[in-house]
């Protein structure tokens, strides 16, 4: 039935959309993502842990051509499977092996996404290095990690490291320093969900496995929103998100 129902929304035209994300900050997340990607139509692009692929997806609508790579095998084969289906329309094609296995050649992409993937990579510091190595000379990468910088409460937060397979979270300065120890320059880091509402909701996300349902996530990304608007930079934050560039020379 599942199959059948993608098979429906993928010639209907309905799939790929970020609103088939069931979690508010997913959304969000992915928008402010494209913001700093500035994107001409022309690029080819590499996301890294891309899952199901439907971040790569929607990105392989921007773009002229979109490679996803993931180590997870039920994951890439319901990305292939969706790949297949709108193959008329999007160019995607999916990897499944570690970044550092694939086989990359140095100076093939123009952009790299990772979104909240380097925390869950032990040996995060070696992948970034092939990023680097795999990024065209002036290419960009644009990556999301948690911080959990206002949540204070360490079981919650050993709970969500377990649950999540989390190895690391990330402190804006250490993101920062990390990025250009692999040698990355123009680096901005961004945090991301610093209100009282994004924090109450992701608590409740980690009590409850971020079980926030389709519709009630698009009635939570306007609030949230809203709520973010106002909020100072300097203010914790519960993910960061960073663009830096391969220099050219």
């Amino acid at each position: 039935m599942k199959r059948l129902a993608y098979w429906i929304l993928c010639k209907t035209g309905m799939y790929p959309s970020i609103y088939f994300c069931p979690n508010p900050f997913r959304m969000i997340e992915f928008a402010e993502m494209l913001k700093h990607a500035n994107l001409k139509g022309k690029e080819r692009i590499l996301d890294l842990g891309c899952g199901a692929g439907l971040q790569t997806l929607l990105l392989g609508r921007l773009v002229q051509e979109v490679i996803g790579i993931d180590i997870n095998k039920h994951s890439i084969a319901k990305a292939r499977y969706l790949g297949h289906l709108l193959a008329k329309r999007i160019n995607a094609s999916f990897v499944e092996s570690k970044l550092e296995n694939a086989g990359f050649r140095e100076n093939e992409f123009d952009l790299m996404f990772s979104i909240c993937v380097l925390e869950h990579i032990s040996n995060y510091q070696e992948v970034l290095t092939h990023i680097r190595r795999v990024l065209k000379p002036g290419g960009k990468l644009i990556i999301s990690v948690d911080a959990l910088e206002s949540i204070s409460d360490s079981s919650l937060i050993e709970k969500h490291s377990r649950e999540h397979y989390v190895h690391h979270y990330f402190s804006r300065d250490e993101l920062r320093g990390l990025l250009a120890s692999v040698g990355f320059v123009d680096i901005t880091v961004k945090p991301l969900f610093q209100s009282a509402l994004s924090k109450q909701l992701f608590v409740k996300g980690i009590q409850n496995k971020f079980t926030f349902g389709y519709l009630r996530s698009l009635l939570l990304r306007h609030r949230i929103i809203q709520m973010e608007e106002e909020i100072r930079e300097d203010v914790p934050a519960i993910f960061l998100l960073a663009s830096a560039i391969k220099p050219v020379t």
